[in-house]
This record gives C-alpha cells, structure tokens and sequence, in this order.
C-alpha cells in the first residue's frame, strides 16, 4: 500500500476540510477491509474545523462522496490531531472534514413565494385549532 500526504489542494475540495489530504493506493485492488486513521497538525487547519466534529470523505472518481463519521477522535501523543474508522474496503483519496458539509447534508434553500391571510384573520383561534387547545 502507498500512501501519501499532501497539504495544498488542486482542484474542488469538501468545503470546510482540513489542509491536507491523502492519496491511499492499495497492493491489492479488493478483497480487504481495514481500519484507516488520518492524523493532521493544528498548522494543517486553517478553517478552525473541530476534531470531535469531522468526518472522513473519499474521492470517488469525479466527486467528494458521503461523509463517513468516525469511530474515534483523540490527540495523539505528539500532538496530532486524528480520526479513526473501520469497514473501510474503497480507497483512492481520503480528507477530513465538519460534518455539516457536503453531499446530502447540505441545506436545501427554501424561499417563501407568496402568503396570504384573510381578514379578520383570528390568530389565536388559529393557533388553537392547529394546536388542539
């Protein structure tokens, strides 16, 4: 297996991500499952993203995938930040970012077109009937 960090990004990247990512290129296409551990320093976040709040995300070809929460997060005896996961059987790219970004867990916006009441609109009678008071 080869693997190798890198700290400047080319290309579209998770928002909210680290500084750093790693390309993990496997001896053996298939066939295995394993327990990958990503580590960065605190010069490597420049985004201020939270350790306990990070999710992994794999490059799948063409896009970011769907973030994968981690099993553990903790700092390491030499000061570097890390995240574990298990049942891991893909991989090519891997980072580390907050859990609130990225496909499917980005906000759908939503914009109100148009609201109208009759009058005389009775709000507390209405509030009563939708609440069942």
């Amino acid at each position: 297996m080869t693997v190798t960090k890198v700290t400047n990004w080319t290309g579209g990247t998770p928002v909210g991500t680290i500084d750093a990512w790693w390309e993990i290129t496997p001896t053996n296409a298939s066939g295995w499952t394993l327990t990958l551990t990503l580590c960065y320093l605190d010069s490597e976040n420049s985004k201020g993203v939270v350790l306990p709040g990070l999710m992994f995300w794999r490059y799948e070809g063409t896009s970011w995938g769907n973030g994968i929460a981690p099993s553990s997060t903790y700092v390491d005896s030499h000061g570097n930040n890390c995240a574990t996961v298990s049942g891991i059987t893909a991989l090519s790219r891997w980072t580390l970012s907050g859990n609130e970004v990225g496909p499917g867990n980005t906000p759908t916006a939503v914009s109100l077109s148009s609201f109208k009441a009759n009058t005389p609109f009775d709000l507390g009678a209405w509030l009563r009937k939708i609440l069942g008071r």
